[in-house]
């Protein structure tokens, strides 16, 4: 075991591209690319693993990385981070049960290895007949050594996974949007039928046409899209009781609601027109 790499952990995201890149391409070579972090005490974390790209050319004993393609994409999933990944090093499958680097695998890694002083990772997939996966350490000068490996986001850091332009209060409903939308619909517990609360109180009833002022465009948008979204919302509702055997009580109780809502806002926009042409 390598004293600059003693165990290499895979969150799932990563390993499952492996897998999925290996049989996506079965039977021929093919390979991508490994991004993560070198932790203290040899503890190397693998966040995300690229696809070898859409020029890469792959053969039954033979494979190429597209490697614009790859470099474009290293560094723009890395920057996407929180904590910037970094090149760790790669994979590719071999034929059969073929699991040694051949000398075009040595110069390739050495490549890698000569890019950190701790070196690089390579490793190797074969499928004879399940699915197996090596990786091994490769220092400069040339050298192998393998590693363990382990897979599983509960074993990486949970800071690792941040991405530094999602934050916490982004992710977030307005509280604006999350009180319109209690209010226009609440269920009971049993999902069987609507409350007894009258949540379309707002919408079945006409509201006072509002004073034409500075913000006249505004508020015709807004009633124009009420119309338009309860519309829409009624003609669905009339499909689902049309093509629903029992027609039961529930539904067509909430569809004369919205016929009445979708009347009540027609009129509403009718004396708008009205307000409008005086």
């Amino acid at each position: 075991m390598s004293e600059n790499c003693n165990i290499i952990v895979f969150s799932d995201r990563a390993y499952n591209a492996i897998i999925d890149e290996t049989f996506s391409k079965h039977p021929l070579e093919t390979g991508g690319i490994l991004l993560g972090h070198v932790l203290d005490g040899g503890i190397w974390i693998v966040m995300e693993v690229l696809p070898p790209g859409p020029d890469s050319v792959h053969k039954s004993a033979f494979f190429k990385y597209d490697e614009k393609f790859v470099n474009y994409l290293a560094n723009s999933v890395a920057s996407k981070y929180e904590i910037p990944l970094s090149v760790l090093g790669l994979w590719h499958r071999h034929p059969g049960s073929y699991d040694t680097f051949s000398s075009v695998d040595d110069g390739s890694n050495l490549k890698f290895a000569k890019f950190s002083i701790v070196g690089a990772i390579s490793g190797l997939v074969n499928i004879d007949p399940d699915f197996r996966f090596q990786i091994w350490h490769v220092s400069d000068p040339l050298k192998y050594e393998a590693v363990n490996f382990k897979v599983g986001d509960d074993m990486i850091p949970e800071e690792y996974f941040a991405l530094k332009h999602v934050k916490d209060s982004m992710l977030q409903i307005p509280t604006e949007i999350a009180g319109d939308t209690e209010e226009l619909c609440s269920y009971s517990e049993d999902m069987n039928e609507f409350s007894e609360e009258e949540n379309f109180s707002n919408v079945n009833k006409v509201p006072d046409v509002p004073s034409y002022g500075d913000d006249t465009a505004a508020i015709i948008a807004r009633l124009d899209a009420i119309v338009e979204n309860t519309r829409n919302a009624n003609e669905m509702l009339e499909a689902i009781v049309d093509n629903t055997s029992d027609k039961n009580d529930l539904l067509e109780k909430f569809v004369k609601k919205a016929q009445r809502s979708y009347m009540n806002l027609k009129l509403l926009k009718k004396q708008r027109k009205n307000a409008e042409s005086k």
